[in-house]
C-alpha cells in the first residue's frame, strides 16, 4: 500500500447549473502547497471537481495493498466508465483487497489497484451505505449525474478534513482547508466571535465552529448530499461511538484480543509507505507501537526522538534504550530554540490556532526525520482512547465519590467550603484541596467540562472587552462538552467523558493537528491509536478495564505486557512542549509588550488591550503566570492578520 497526503476542492451550484471555471479550482488547490504540487480538475454544468498531490496520479489515486504497477494508476478527478459519477479522494483504505473482491463478484471491473477508483464503485454499488464498508482515512466528493448531486464524507474519526461554505451565488465551495476557501472571491472574511471564545477556551477551534463566519466544517463520521434544487442540505451522521455494548470476556480474554488487533492496526498503519518510521519516546504508548512494528517487520524500524537536556521531557535516554531493546535504526536531535519564525511557520500550516505546546516539537522533529522515512506512526491518541488522561482519571474516582455523598452534602457544604478556603495558589496541596472540593460540589458533567479549559472562564472575561461578553451572551467553549455527556448513550461516567473527548477532541484538536503537520517538507504523520476499531472495542470494555487501581489504560498496559519491561509500563507521562512562559519573560518579552498593542486585535473591538497589557506585566514580572495565554493570543492575532489583513 502507497499513499500520499492529498488536498481537494470543488465548487457546486445549487440552483442552476452554472459553468465552473478551472481556472478557480486551481487557485483554491494553489493555496495548498505542501499537499502536492501536481494538480487534476474537472468540469460539468454547475460542478467543478479538484485535486492536489505529490505526485501525478498516483498520490491522488492511492495504490491498493497489491504489489507495485509499472503503469502509473489513473489521475483524479477520476470518472466511472459510463463518466456517470467523478470522484475526488483524499485517503487511504486498509480493505482495499476485500472490497475489490466483493464488488469483482458483483461486476465491476477496475483498470489499476487504486483506492479512488474502488470507492467510486461503491459508491456506485450501495450509494451512502458504502460507507459503513470502507476501512480507513478519508474525505472525499463524488459528482453522480444520474442522481443529480454531490456526495461529501469524512471518515470516521476525522482523520481528514473538509471544509464548505454557502455563497451568495447559490453555491456551495469545499475545500480540505479553509486557505483553499479563502481563496473564492464570494467568501466574506468576517471573524467569528466565538469561534474566539472556543479556541480560547479549548486551545483549539472545535468543528462544530469556524474562525472565518460562514464557513463549516463537515463533522466526522458525517456526510453530505447536496442536490440541485434544495438549498436545505445538512450533514448527517453515519457513525458514532457506541458506549451502550458491553463485552462478556475476562480480562485476560480483553487484553489478549486487544494485543491481536493492535497488531492488526499497526501493520496497517506501517504499511501506507514503502519508508514508515516512528517518532518515539521513552514512554509506553509509541514504545508499544516500536515493539509491535518490529515483530512484524523485515527490517529495523527507524525512529526519531527530540528532547533538551535543559527540559524535564527530555527522553532521548530512554527512548535510545527501546529502540535498541527491538533492534531499531535510532536517531534524536535537540529541541528548537525559541524563534519567532516557529509562530509564523505555525501560522502558515493552521489556518485556524491550535494553542498545543507539543506543534513546535512536532515541526521540528518533521523536518530532520524527513530524510529517515516518507511517514511516521505516533503514540498520539492512546491517552484519550485508553482513558489515560489525568482529568479522566479524576473524573471516574470523582463520580465513584459522588455516588457516596449525598447531594446536599456536595453542594451544601463542599461547594461553599472550596470557595471558602485561601486562594494559596503556590502551595500545590492547597490548590489540589481546592480544585478537589470544587469538582465534588459540582455535577459530574459541570467538573468535567471545567477541567477541559485550557484558559478558564474567569481569565477569559479579563481578555474581552464588556461588549464582547455581552455578544457572547451564554455561549461558553465549553458548554458542548456540557451538550455531548449529557447526549451520550452511555452505562458509566467514564463512558460520557470519553464520548465527549472522542466527538470534540479528537477530530477537531488531534486529527486536525497531525494532518496540518504532514506534507511535502514533514513525513505524514498516522496516529494508529485513534484507529476506529480500536475505539470501537474500547467503547465494550467495563470503566474497570479502561482506569484500574494503579490508574488509567488499565487494558492496555496489560495488552503491552509482554512487550515492554514493567517500568515502562508504569512511567509517567511526560508530554514534550516548548517553555513558553520562560519565553516570554525573555527573548519574546518584547513580542508580548507589542501583543498587547496589536493593530490587528484591536481593530476587531473585542480585546480589552488595557488589560491584556496589565497581564503581560504581570507576566514579566513574575507575580502571575500567563505564558500559555499569552501563547495563545498570538497565534490567534497571526491568524486573523492572515485573512483580516
Amino acid at each position: 500500500m502507497s499513499a500520499d497526503m492529498c488536498g481537494i476542492a470543488g465548487i457546486y451550484h445549487l440552483q442552476t447549473a452554472k459553468p465552473v471555471d478551472p481556472a478557480r479550482l486551481r487557485v483554491m488547490l494553489n493555496a495548498m502547497p505542501y499537499r502536492g504540487d501536481h494538480h487534476g480538475e474537472w468540469t460539468s454544468a454547475g460542478v467543478g471537481l479538484g485535486i492536489v498531490s505529490h505526485e501525478d496520479g498516483a498520490a491522488a489515486a492511492q495504490m491498493g495493498d497489491g504489489p507495485a504497477l509499472a503503469q502509473p494508476l489513473p489521475a483524479q478527478p477520476l470518472s466511472s466508465d459510463d463518466e456517470a459519477a467523478t470522484i475526488i479522494f483524499d485517503g487511504i483504505l486498509f480493505n482495499a483487497s476485500e472490497l475489490r473482491a466483493e464488488l469483482d463478484g458483483r461486476g465491476h471491473r477496475f483498470l489499476a489497484r487504486s483506492d479512488a477508483e474502488l470507492v467510486l464503485a461503491a459508491w456506485r454499488q450501495w450509494g451512502v451505505d458504502a460507507l459503513a464498508r470502507l476501512n480507513g482515512l478519508f474525505a472525499l466528493a463524488i459528482h453522480d449525474h444520474s442522481r443529480g448531486c454531490v456526495f461529501l464524507a469524512r471518515d470516521r474519526m476525522g482523520a481528514r478534513p473538509l471544509h464548505y461554505a454557502p455563497l451568495s451565488d447559490g453555491s456551495v465551495a469545499f475545500a480540505s482547508e479553509l486557505k483553499a476557501l479563502l481563496r473564492h472571491p464570494l467568501l466574506g472574511r468576517e471573524a467569528n466571535l466565538t469561534a474566539v471564545e472556543d479556541y480560547l477556551a479549548l486551545g483549539y477551534v472545535p468543528d462544530d465552529n469556524c474562525l472565518v463566519a460562514g464557513v463549516h466544517k463537515l463533522a466526522a463520521g458525517h456526510y453530505m448530499l447536496l442536490q440541485r434544487g434544495d438549498p436545505s442540505a445538512a450533514p448527517i451522521c453515519w457513525w458514532r461511538p457506541d458506549f451502550s455494548r458491553r463485552v462478556k470476556a475476562s480480562e485476560k480474554e480483553v487484553a489478549e484480543y486487544l494485543a491481536y488487533l493492535l497488531r492488526v492496526v499497526v501493520r496497517d498503519y506501517a504499511s501506507v509507505q514503502p519508508m514508515t518510521g516512528l517518532y518515539l519516546s521513552g514512554g509506553m504508548d509509541s514504545g508499544g507501537l516500536a515493539a509491535v512494528m518490529a515483530e512484524s517487520s523485515k527490517r529495523a524500524i527507524k525512529s526519531m526522538t527530540i528532547g533538551s537536556g535543559e527540559r524535564e521531557w527530555d527522553e532521548r535516554a530512554a527512548a535510545r534504550a527501546l529502540a535498541h531493546r527491538f533492534a531499531g535504526d535510532h536517531h534524536d536531535m535537540a529541541a528548537p530554540s525559541a524563534t519567532l519564525a516557529m509562530v509564523d511557520d505555525i501560522a502558515d500550516r493552521f489556518d485556524e490556532p491550535c494553542s498545543d505546546l507539543d506543534i513546535p516539537i512536532l515541526m521540528a522533529l518533521g523536518r530532520d526525520s524527513l530524510s529517515l522515512f516518507s511517514a511516521a506512526l505516533v503514540g498520539h491518541g492512546a491517552d484519550e482512547i485508553f482513558a489515560g488522561t489525568r482529568r479522566m482519571m479524576f473524573h471516574h474516582q470523582e463520580e465513584r465519590l459522588r455516588e457516596s455523598l449525598p447531594s446536599f452534602v456536595r453542594r451544601g457544604v463542599l461547594g461553599p467550603l472550596a470557595r471558602a478556603l485561601p486562594r494559596w495558589d503556590w502551595a500545590p496541596s492547597s490548590a489540589r484541596l481546592r480544585a478537589r472540593m470544587t469538582s465534588l460540589g459540582q455535577s459530574g458533567t459541570q467538573a468535567y467540562a471545567r477541567a477541559v479549559a485550557r484558559t478558564g472562564p474567569a481569565r477569559r472575561v479579563r481578555v474581552f472587552h464588556d461588549g464582547a461578553v455581552r455578544a457572547l451572551g451564554h455561549h461558553i467553549g465549553e458548554g458542548r462538552y456540557w451538550r455531548a455527556m449529557a447526549s451520550a448513550k452511555c452505562r458509566e461516567p467514564l463512558d460520557r467523558a470519553q464520548f465527549a473527548e472522542w466527538q470534540i477532541a479528537l477530530p477537531s484538536q488531534m486529527m486536525s493537528k497531525l494532518d496540518r503537520l504532514g506534507g511535502a517538507d514533514q513525513p505524514m504523520i498516522l496516529a494508529p491509536f485513534m484507529d476506529y476499531r480500536l475505539a470501537e472495542f474500547v467503547a465494550s470494555l467495563p470503566a474497570s478495564m479502561r482506569v484500574g487501581k494503579l490508574g488509567g489504560k488499565h487494558v492496555l498496559k496489560q495488552a503491552l505486557g509482554k512487550y515492554l519491561p514493567k517500568a515502562v509500563l508504569e512511567q509517567p507521562r511526560i508530554k514534550p512542549e516548548i517553555p513558553v512562559s520562560l519565553w516570554f519573560r525573555g527573548s519574546w518579552a518584547s513580542e508580548a509588550q507589542r501583543l498587547a498593542t496589536s493593530e490587528i486585535m484591536s481593530r476587531t473591538g473585542w480585546f480589552d488591550m488595557a488589560e491584556i497589557g496589565t497581564m503581560v506585566a504581570a507576566h514579566q514580572a513574575g507575580s502571575e503566570d500567563h505564558g500559555h495565554l499569552l501563547w495563545q493570543l498570538l497565534l490567534l492575532e497571526r491568524a486573523l492578520g492572515r485573512f483580516m489583513g
